[in-house]
């Protein structure tokens, strides 16, 4: 399960996994996959260290297209991830 070999990387608070089709785009058939991810502080963390990474480690229909480093996630009262918030931030993102 992608959702457990992200929560095995040691540089990496939190993150979130959206799966969508922006704008029309697939991979392979499949939803485009963005993720967010938080990294740990004290830990420097380089997008293409963590491209290499998921290209070991999940199957290709799992791995995102497009990865995106955040300081914090929205977190709800209920402690979950706001997907909402995220799914609205690329939205906008996609029109400038």
């Amino acid at each position: 399960m992608a959702t457990s070999a992200w929560s095995r990387h040691y540089s990496l608070t939190s993150f979130k996994k959206i799966d969508l089709s922006r704008g029309g785009r697939a991979v392979d058939g499949n939803e485009e996959v963005i993720a967010y991810v938080q990294p740990t502080a004290g830990r420097p963390l380089m997008i293409a260290e963590l491209e290499a990474w998921a290209k070991e480690n999940l199957t290709a229909y799992k791995r995102p297209t497009e990865i995106i480093l955040t300081s914090e996630l929205p977190i709800g009262p209920t402690g979950k991830i706001l997907k909402s918030v995220l799914k609205a931030d690329l939205a906008g993102s996609s029109k400038q």
